[in-house]
């Protein structure tokens, strides 16, 4: 139900931290690359507009379901 709060806790294994640190680097350095090609006007705007969708009121309410 809605208010359910049951939790399952899990780990990583040595692997799955090698492989999300793996997964992790090659997703900064895309997002790098994609960020290179804006200018820095056009990047502060972007970061805007990251920031209002994650503390508008959809990530508010996804926060408060988890």
């Amino acid at each position: 139900a809605d208010r359910d709060r049951r939790a399952v806790q899990l780990a990583l294994t040595d692997a799955g931290h090698v492989a999300i640190t793996s997964a992790f680097a090659a997703h900064n350095e895309r997002e790098q690359a994609w960020a290179s090609t804006l200018s820095r006007s056009e990047q502060g705007a972007l970061i805007g507009l990251l920031e209002k969708l994650v503390t508008g009121p959809v990530a508010a309410e996804a926060k408060r379901r988890f």
